[in-house]
């Protein structure tokens, strides 16, 4: 059996879901934690009583230590804060030379994620990519070489290693802002493979397939499966999707998405997405989290201005802030 965990709050619920349905849509046997980072999220998910699903209460999961990092750390840096936590609470719980893999909520699955696990092997921690294209390839120094959407703790020497010098670093340090040659919780991951025995970099190119590295890539759809070139898309990370309301979306503002990725990824996406919220109707009809209703912004921007007009820009206001934090 394969163990997941992953967290999200209301505002992130839907895209929980659908990482959740996608998942059990495509894996045999699997397991999935939840850390609810908030009661309404908990409730609702209680309610629908999801199979191969374990629910964990921020109230149960929280220490001294997260607390009083949560007073000072905004919603997102706090979130970032609980995912290197979360791996090691569940360490704990698991037995010797199992495995944790955390995802992030705003992932969907399109295969079995059984390849990654049998490329993986043997590997203690596995970690993937960025794989940055073009002029966002200069962007490394910025977001990290690593993406915190798949990371993997076996439950042995190494694994356990890794996973506490991780806690104990964004617990000193977590912010959304570069400083001292980090950002958030990703640059950690930068020396993981010097600094710990038996990483693996997954090198799938089906895994994390994402809005900064979907630009030039051939995106087909045969007899019911997505590839990416000649390999099988496992999953793609929706990183700054924007669901509008129940029958609109943005798919990602301030990148530029080719028509190929909207049809065959961000439709078939939004369509698994739409089902969840229906779902979540059914067992809480109030429920009102996750829409962005000041889209009008953002959906004029994309109208009038290409999508790589406005990427282009972007790079160069990250480009901007990068200079002026080294001084």
């Amino acid at each position: 059996m394969r163990i997941f965990c992953t967290l999200f709050d209301k505002n992130y619920l839907y895209k929980g879901l659908t990482l959740y349905t996608t998942l059990a849509k495509h894996s045999a046997d699997f397991h999935l934690w939840v850390l609810c980072m908030d009661e309404t999220t908990f409730a609702v998910l209680d309610k629908m009583n999801l199979k191969n699903v374990s629910l964990i209460r921020s109230s149960e999961f929280e220490n001294e230590r997260l607390l009083a990092a949560k007073k000072e750390r905004t919603v997102a840096e706090y979130s970032w804060t609980c995912t290197a936590n979360l791996c090691w609470y569940l360490l704990g719980k698991i037995k010797d030379g199992e495995t944790i893999t955390y995802l992030d909520a705003d992932m969907a699955f399109f295969s079995d994620p059984e390849a990654i696990f049998q490329e993986m092997a043997d590997a203690s921690i596995a970690i993937v990519g960025h794989r940055l294209e073009g002029e966002r390839k200069t962007m490394e120094k910025y977001v990290g070489k690593y993406n915190v959407a798949w990371v993997s703790f076996k439950k042995d020497e190494q694994g356990m290693k890794a996973s506490e010098w991780w806690k104990e670093r964004v617990l000193e340090w977590c912010f959304a802002r570069f400083e001292g040659g980090k950002i958030g919780d990703q640059h950690y991951l930068n020396d993981w493979t010097e600094r710990f025995k038996n990483v693996h970099v997954v090198s799938h190119e089906g895994a994390d397939v994402a809005p900064w590295n979907v630009a030039n890539r051939k995106i087909t759809a045969r007899d019911g499966k997505m590839y990416i070139g000649s390999a099988e898309l496992v999953f793609y990370h929706f990183h700054s999707f924007t669901l509008v309301h129940e029958h609109f979306y943005l798919p990602a503002p301030a990148y530029y998405i080719p028509r190929s990725a909207q049809r065959y990824i961000y439709d078939v996406y939004f369509k698994e997405m739409q089902q969840n919220i229906a779902a979540v109707s059914k067992v809480d009809p109030v429920f009102h989290f996750g829409f962005k209703k000041n889209y009008l912004k953002s959906y004029i921007a994309q109208k009038v201005f290409s999508c790589r007009f406005i990427e282009y820009f972007y790079i160069k206001y990250c480009h901007y802030n990068l200079k002026r934090s080294h001084g």
